[in-house]
């Protein structure tokens, strides 16, 4: 900018100048007037207006900025827990499920992390590895474990930790993940580049279809300890499995910002393409918000953030209560306000105008009066007000512009001078450059720049200028405010500085309690785990001593029962063969009495004969005759079954044949039912649907304990009278025996424990809790399987398998 051709400390009165010098145009005085007042009314307005719009944006960012930031600083956190878990394979490479179960433990998912549903680890298995890995976990006590969904594929990824082990993550046990093609290229991408990784969008399949969720997983690679990972050929050699967490998607959220912002909406997408299969998270459908019809956002936004391999997209926008942020009603005040002082300074004119004749003088004061009123209002705002005439080359600063720039109006020798003299060494270049290009109409003069005080003092200043133009387009004059913006830019500077600093102390205490608490878990869970092994292999032993108590017993108690059947069989011999001998005796004693009796009637003595009739009347001959043949049969069918039930009973305790052969399984059924016919005559009718099957090879002694116990149980489970069916069927190379009464039933919670020693449900005194795992023990040992269907108060059905040519080991 040139020098200027005057300098003036004071804005001159336009209303004299105008009386004295355009009286002829007086008549468009008024109008010129409100024409002027409106302008500097509406720059003034727009000024203000800005400022509040630019602090509400900024308000906006803030806000904008801290919900994407806690949102991944979360993620972050989530992945220091999978790494640490990831951390337990280096320590140890067996982590057993009760290592897994109490490292999660000690994290509290539900207190510190709510959304993530648990802590898990996925086994990467081969088609080779499937069945020994299915065996395995069925031995752990799951005896319906299997890997879902069925079917033949390349490779596994089998869920079998997932702590808290609760109804929701037990429907995820067994699933493979590397089955559903989003979780396969997330998993993909994990294991060859050894990073953390996200699959997203998915359903989990913990949802249900109450309250269902979006949900996201996030997966570390866990490596065997010790080989090389520089390349993706030695990183899939050395792979174990996954580290991972389910994570549904609004528990996430609001467990990471508390309370959602009431003024402002915002979605997550998982992929900068949005649509309703990439949408994870959004405000305004979990708060089910309604918004005014046509309703327009003051500010909207997209922010993209890269990070564990997807594309996240935030979407803000404010909503009707951010509104009271724009402070409108201010605004529309200093815009209303304005307007009124013009339209009432243009008003006053125009009566000055008609009765100027009377009273000019008394209408300039007036019309001065009425300036020092704007003026007073615009020195009340602390906003100074300059004007550039522009063909006249002249600057002419408002008194408010000496305070902004720190000088007394008595030592001021020009304007323009203090201007260019005031500003920092710094802006006076691209000062004057903003002023120039304004002039040229090529930008806006809206600009914030440093002066210096003759104190030596920097202040802030905020510098707004519009320019009047003719109408070839040559700029006529540039009016302009300033204001102080000292305090606010130092405030936002030193609040930016000591957020910089915290949140690098927050960053580095973080890292270290994180590094403490990683050392101090790892050496809990080390001294956890010792004890536990030894207080299990303690139990183990004692466990088993008690077993093999109980079958030295049931050995003792099987010679016994055997002896006692050989002692009874030799006297039940006899007393069958002299039973028959009497009943031979009896049927010939029979035919002579009466031969006799015939031969009294034709004897002459009728004195006899009437004497032998009443004795044979008193002693009641004819019954006794007629009665002595179906007694006999009685107790010789009495005597046979004694003899049946005896052998049974030498059969069923024999102890010399404790080896494996070929056996009749029906005949092992019917004997057993012999024996303990007696538990269960009383409470229920035995029902034997025994068909014809092969013949097995088994150790029959074992078999028969195993039915003996299932039909044992069956009886102490019907409450009042019921029936229990036996049923032998052949099917392909296996023999299938089913026990099945209509007793109370097994509740689903404990049947997966009633195959574990020492489980009962009966009372106590009442049973040993070993009769079903012996059984389960031997059923296994033979190379079959059993199992159980039941519900409560339908009955409880055992369903036995056993291999025709006896696979087993025969070792129980």
């Amino acid at each position: 900018m040139d020098s200027p051709v005057e300098k003036n400390s004071t804005m001159p009165s336009p209303v004299r100048k105008t009386s004295a010098r355009f009286q002829p145009f007086s008549n468009l005085l008024p109008l010129g007037i409100l024409l002027t007042s409106l302008l500097l009314t509406v720059s003034l307005w727009l000024m203000f207006d800005n400022s509040l719009k630019a602090r509400s944006q900024a308000l906006y960012d803030d806000k904008t900025n801290d919900i994407s930031r806690r949102i991944v600083r979360r993620m972050h956190d989530h992945e220091q827990i999978l790494r640490g878990a990831a951390g337990l394979f280096s320590v140890s490479a067996d982590v057993s499920r009760s290592d897994w179960h109490n490292y999660v433990s000690a994290l509290r998912l539900d207190e510190n992390y709510p959304g993530i549903l648990g802590v898990g680890y996925s086994k990467w298995l081969t088609p080779d590895e499937k069945d020994a890995h299915i065996k395995k976990i069925r031995s752990e006590g799951f005896p319906e474990y299997d890997i879902r969904p069925a079917g033949e594929r390349p490779a596994y990824t089998s869920i079998i930790y997932l702590e808290p082990f609760d109804w929701r993550n037990q429907r995820a046990f067994g699933y493979d993940m590397y089955s559903e093609p989003v979780r396969r290229a997330a998993l993909d991408k994990a294991r060859d580049g050894n990073i953390t990784t996200i699959a997203a969008k998915i359903i989990l399949v913990q949802e249900t279809d109450k309250d269902k969720q979006s949900g996201m997983l996030m997966y570390v690679p866990v490596y065997r300890q010790g080989m090389p990972l520089d390349t993706v050929e030695h990183r899939r050699s050395a792979f174990l499995g996954f580290t991972y967490s389910p994570i549904r998607m609004n528990d996430f959220v609001f467990g990471t910002l508390d309370l959602l912002p009431q003024d402002i909406a915002f979605e997550i997408n998982s992929s900068e393409k949005l649509s309703a299969d990439t949408l994870m998270f959004s405000t305004v459908q979990v708060g089910k918000t309604v918004l005014p019809e046509n309703y327009h956002p003051v500010f909207m936004t997209h922010k993209t953030i890269q990070a564990y391999g997807c594309s996240w997209q935030f979407t803000f926008k404010t909503l009707p209560g951010f509104n009271k942020e724009l402070k409108k009603g201010q605004s529309y005040l200093v815009l209303f306000t304005g307007i009124i002082f013009s339209v009432l300074a243009s008003y006053l004119v125009l009566l000055m105008m008609k009765t100027r004749n009377l009273a000019i003088e008394r209408g300039e004061e007036k019309i001065e009066t009425l300036n020092s009123r704007l003026s007073l209002a615009v020195d009340s705002a602390h906003i100074g007000v300059w004007d550039y005439l522009v063909p006249e080359n002249r600057l002419i600063w408002d008194k408010q512009m000496y305070a902004l720039y720190g000088v007394r109006e008595e030592d001021f020798s020009g304007a323009y001078e203090a201007w260019q003299s005031a500003l920092h060494p710094d802006d006076t270049v691209r000062g004057n450059e903003e002023i120039d290009q304004a002039l040229r109409g090529e930008k806006e003069f809206d600009t914030a720049f440093r002066v210096v005080w003759p104190t030596g003092e920097v202040r802030y200043l905020k510098g707004n200028a519009m320019v009047q133009r003719d109408t070839a387009g040559h700029p006529l004059r540039m009016i302009g405010v300033n204001y102080d913006i000292t305090e606010r830019t130092r405030a936002e500077e030193l609040m930016h500085e000591q957020t910089t600093l915290l949140e690098h102390e927050m960053a580095r205490r973080q890292q270290a309690q994180e590094t403490l608490a990683v050392k101090q878990n790892q050496l809990q869970v080390l001294n956890e785990t010792l004890e536990e092994r030894v207080a299990d292999e303690v139990q183990k032993n004692r466990k088993k001593d008690t077993i093999l108590l109980h079958q030295d017993k049931l050995a003792s108690i099987g010679q016994l029962a055997a002896g006692v059947a050989h002692e009874i069989n030799n006297p039940m011999g006899f007393i069958m063969s002299n039973l028959g001998t009497l009943k031979s005796y009896a049927a010939t004693q029979q035919q002579y009495l009466s031969a006799l009796e015939g031969a009294l009637a034709s004897c002459g003595d009728e004195v006899l004969r009437t004497q032998l009739e009443v004795l044979r009347t008193q002693l009641d001959l004819p019954f006794i005759l007629d009665d002595i043949s179906p007694l006999l049969s009685e107790s010789l069918e009495g005597a046979e079954r004694v003899k049946r039930i005896v052998l049974d009973l030498k059969d069923f305790a024999r102890s010399d044949e404790d080896s494996f052969k070929e056996t009749d399984l029906n005949h092992c059924v019917q004997s057993t039912a012999n024996m303990v016919r007696n538990e269960i005559r009383y409470v229920a009718e035995l029902e034997l649907q025994l068909n014809n099957i092969p013949m097995i090879v088994c150790n029959p002694q074992q078999i028969n304990q195993v039915i003996a116990n299932l039909l044992v149980n069956a009886a102490h489970a019907i409450e009042e009278h019921g029936r229990i069916t036996v049923t032998t069927l052949a099917e392909g190379a296996d023999v299938l025996l089913t026990i099945a009464d209509t007793g109370r039933g097994i509740s689903a919670e404990i049947q997966s424990k009633i195959f574990d020693p020492f489980f009962t449900t009966k009372e106590v005194g009442k049973g040993t809790g070993l009769g079903l795992s012996i059984s389960y023990d031997i059923i296994r040992k033979h190379g079959g399987e059993i199992t159980v269907a039941s519900e409560p108060g339908a009955g409880t059905t055992f369903m036995i398998r056993l291999p025709v040519n006896g696979r087993g080991d025969g070792a129980v």
